[in-house]
């Protein structure tokens, strides 16, 4: 895998009016009062922050990293060997990364967590998005049309890739496919550092190209001197829903480091890991036990209508098996790769459990 930076993304600091009127016109989404209060205040906070010199957001744009990269597999002699990675914490960038956007993510702007892309945009941290190659459009075969690929011979390199990207200054040789959050934390040495998801979205299919892009990420940010440690965790709660929690709305981030990549990257490990280097997590885990009433309590009619159909063994269409799903994950607090993993049959178990069917 070969890494080249094409440009360095400048920190943006757009009004409230401005992102909204672009967020309505590339999601058809109009933000109600509530929205736009938050967003204004996001903005605020966001632009505030430049005055403390010790703000943890500041570390992304000081070490360099926003930009936009180009990536080349297998030395890069087909178009189907790069992708093109962008690093960006515009606001505009973070607001958009599920709205608007292919595949179900519990932070769209209509959804339970939707409140957590507005911190990371206040926070000033990076989602980072991954395009494949275009050709599907007239400018996208156009662009690789410059390269003579023909049979037995290739003109195909990065370096080449790079120079035509910054001469003709725009991306359509490329589209966008998939995209991860990122967050400042702060690790067991009381070092600001960055901590990556472990998962790319839209999780659909599982395309089998996020690995490729998920070490191409570690790579970029290992460069710039981030990654090196072995646990660390955000020193805030994030109010949206991260993978690296089975939950979401009131958690610290924990993260693994390059450190311990070579073990699983999921929440426990992490926790073991911070146990056995004596760092107490700021989250105080309680196994939660729900009373009969308590389990009425979170029921809605939608629930109890197609819980009745599973009871008599009738089949369910394909709008309440997704019922089914988001219900695991906003009333059972299940994670969203946990629902993503399960076939409909699994789902259908899964409330069968529940409910002692």
């Amino acid at each position: 895998m070969e890494i080249r930076k094409i440009s360095t993304l400048e920190e943006k600091f757009p009004t409230m009016t401005e992102v909204a009127k672009v967020f309505k016109a590339r999601t058809r989404h109009t933000m109600n009062k509530e929205k736009l209060k938050l967003l204004e205040n996001v903005l605020d906070f966001r632009k505030n922050t430049l005055k403390d010199k010790n703000w943890g957001g500041a570390i992304f744009k000081e070490s360099g990293v926003l930009g936009i990269y180009i990536v080349a597999e297998n030395e890069g002699r087909k178009i189907e060997d790069y992708t093109l990675i962008g690093i960006t914490n515009h606001p505009l960038a973070v607001l958009r990364r599920t709205t608007g956007r292919p595949g179900y993510s519990c932070e769209q702007i209509d959804q339970t967590y939707w409140k957590g892309p507005f911190q990371d945009i206040a926070y000033r941290n990076p989602t980072v998005y991954f395009h494949e190659p275009e050709l599907s459009t007239k400018e996208g075969r156009k662009f690789w049309k410059q390269f003579d690929i023909s049979e037995g011979k290739s003109e195909l390199d990065i370096s080449t890739i790079r120079e035509v990207l910054i001469e003709q200054d725009n991306l359509k040789g490329f589209k966008w496919v998939a995209r991860l959050n990122t967050r400042w934390c702060v690790t067991g040495e009381g070092k600001i550092d960055v901590g990556i998801d472990p998962n790319i979205y839209p999780m659909a299919g599982k395309n089998p190209l996020y690995t490729n892009y998920m070490v191409a990420t570690w790579q970029i940010f290992g460069q710039f001197g981030f990654l090196n440690y072995r646990v660390a965790e955000t020193p805030y709660v994030y109010v949206g829903h991260s993978d690296s929690t089975m939950g979401g709305g009131s958690y610290y981030l924990p993260f693994i480091g390059l450190k311990y990549r070579l073990g699983p990257a999921n929440e426990r490990t992490a926790y073991d890991i911070m146990k056995g280097m004596g760092i107490a997590s700021k989250n105080e885990k309680e196994t939660i036990l729900i009373t009969p009433e308590q389990f009425e309590e979170t029921v809605d009619e939608d629930e109890e209508d197609i819980v009745d159909k599973i009871l008599i063994e009738q089949r369910l269409t394909h709008m309440e098996i997704e019922t089914l799903r988001e219900l695991l994950i906003i009333n059972y607090k299940y994670s969203e790769i946990e629902v993503d993993d399960f076939n409909d049959d699994e789902i259908i178990e899964e409330f069968r459990k529940l409910y002692r069917l």
